[in-house]
């Protein structure tokens, strides 16, 4: 249970399934242009075409509040938060932190993750800042016209080796 101020919610996640993709379809949309670019969809559907085993479905009393999973590159070493969002009537009442720190408990106990990467905007380094991520690189409308990358590193303290 996540409570923020007066609102309490009960939050989960649990694998992704394919009925939940018009949802978060729906809810993607709703983040564009502020999180995402239009075009980003097909990417996001490309992902869940390739990684559906390491995404989530992020529910808040039961209902679809949104997505978020991680990917793991064995030759870098690193594990990477993805495609992490919520839908805006359920955003600063910490369950994107909640969730984000369900990712990265997966991330931080695998053994071949010693870095910790989440490839964001501007609209999103503070919260990953709030994790204990930095910032290491920024490309000017690297996402689109008007939405930078921000990519946020940290190096995996608990590594299960």
């Amino acid at each position: 249970m996540e409570s923020n101020g007066n609102k309490a919610r009960d939050v989960s996640l649990r694998k992704f399934c394919p009925q939940d993709l018009k949802t978060l379809l729906y809810i993607f949309r709703l983040n564009v242009p502020e999180y995402f670019e239009a075009g980003e969809e097909t990417d996001f559907r490309n992902y869940l075409q390739l990684n559906s085993d390491t995404y989530y479905t992020i529910l808040s009393n039961g209902l679809i509040a949104g997505g978020a999973g991680y990917r793991i590159n064995k030759e870098e070493e690193t594990g990477s938060i993805t495609w992490i969002f919520l839908h805006p009537d359920y955003t600063g009442e910490g369950i994107g932190k909640y969730s984000a720190k369900f990712l990265l408990g997966i991330l931080q106990n695998h053994e071949n993750v010693k870095f910790l990467r989440a490839d964001t905007s501007q609209h999103g380094y503070k919260f990953f800042g709030s994790l204990g991520f930095s910032m290491v690189k920024k490309k000017k409308d690297f996402w689109g016209r008007g939405l930078d990358l921000y990519r946020m590193e940290m190096m995996n303290t608990e590594p299960n080796k």
